[in-house]
């Protein structure tokens, strides 16, 4: 066991040398702002109990994540056979989580037939189930490496399917806004099996072309985000993008040493997405019933989601099988 500790130590520090530490802390921070995300229709109330500003922010943690899976994915994204490997694992990933999920699905219950075929229909189209909202990110990654890893090398039919990932993200973004000017059906596939597409490609070129940022990076980050935060008030599309954008360009830009802590936060990050609805649940059941104000509750999300993640991350250290659901 100890061996296996120091095989994972000196792993962890590999990999924080290669990788970025800046978008380990926003991936961390990022994580908890998905809590906020969810809490309400958790507790069947409306986002309007954050102010508009806040409203805002945690909308972009979900893009974020995806633009920094495209930024890594820059070196294979013009091998097939890389990129097949990377979508059969998120597919993986992704299909053991439906399964930790499903207890709640059940606990949802499956009144008739139809409801049968509707939850059929969320798994396909969707990649969530009920109370499984965070999954379609997983979902959306398998179907973007998937499909990039079939295309033929065709120059014009890759920039046409890129096109409909724009288009896919800028109905996804209206949707958010103008819910009710949509077909649901038409609305909900573009915000979940293809909404993320668009994100992780836009990652994939803010790689190839950052090179060619001149301008300051913080400052460019504050001009995205300004239009970001402008784009939503005026209820126009492409708002998660620019504000996406902005946040790893912010993590691109912070220069601090790597060390093992980072990889230490990126794993607690990754359990703590995939864990609190689990914990806001058990919160719904335990604590909203007995009239807990709305702070204390996001409060307890917080402390135990990250309790959580931290104990699964120790056992992670000393078993294999934690790593197969969040690597």
């Amino acid at each position: 066991m100890l061996s296996s500790i120091r095989s994972w130590k000196n792993k962890a520090c590999e990999t924080a040398v290669k990788d970025i530490p800046g978008i380990d802390i926003f991936k961390f921070i990022m994580a908890f702002a998905v809590i906020l995300i969810h809490f309400p229709p958790v507790f069947d109330i409306g986002h309007e109990i954050y102010p508009e500003v806040i409203r805002w922010l945690i909308r972009l943690a979900v893009p974020f994540f995806f633009i920094v899976s495209g930024y890594f994915a820059y070196r294979i994204i013009n091998s097939p056979d890389k990129l097949r490997v990377r979508g059969m694992k998120m597919l993986r990933i992704w299909a053991i989580w439906m399964l930790i999920y499903f207890p709640l699905q059940l606990y949802s219950g499956f009144p008739d037939a139809k409801s049968v075929v509707v939850y059929i229909i969320n798994v396909l189209l969707y990649g969530e189930e009920a109370y499984a909202w965070p999954l379609w990110f997983l979902y959306a990654q398998a179907i973007f490496f998937l499909i990039e890893s079939f295309l033929p090398n065709r120059q014009r039919l890759r920039a046409f399917v890129h096109i409909i990932y724009i288009c896919a993200l800028a109905a996804s973004s209206l949707y958010l806004l103008h819910s009710d000017l949509f077909p649901k059906l038409f609305t909900y596939t573009p915000q979940c099996a293809f909404g993320g597409c668009g994100f992780i490609l836009c990652g994939y070129y803010l790689k190839k072309y950052e090179a060619n940022i001149k301008i300051n990076r913080y400052i460019f980050a504050a001009l995205l985000l300004c239009l970001s935060y402008v784009l939503r008030v005026l209820t126009m599309p492409l708002w998660e993008l620019t504000g996406g954008l902005a946040l790893i360009i912010i993590a691109l830009a912070i220069k601090c040493k790597p060390r093992p802590t980072f990889l230490t936060m990126r794993h607690e990050s990754a359990w703590i997405y995939y864990m609190h609805m689990y914990v806001l649940m058990l919160l719904s059941l335990v604590i909203f019933t007995n009239g807990a104000s709305k702070g204390i509750i996001i409060s307890c999300a917080f402390v135990i989601s990250f309790a959580l993640a931290w104990l699964l991350t120790k056992l992670q250290k000393r078993s294999r099988m934690f790593s197969y659901l969040v690597s």
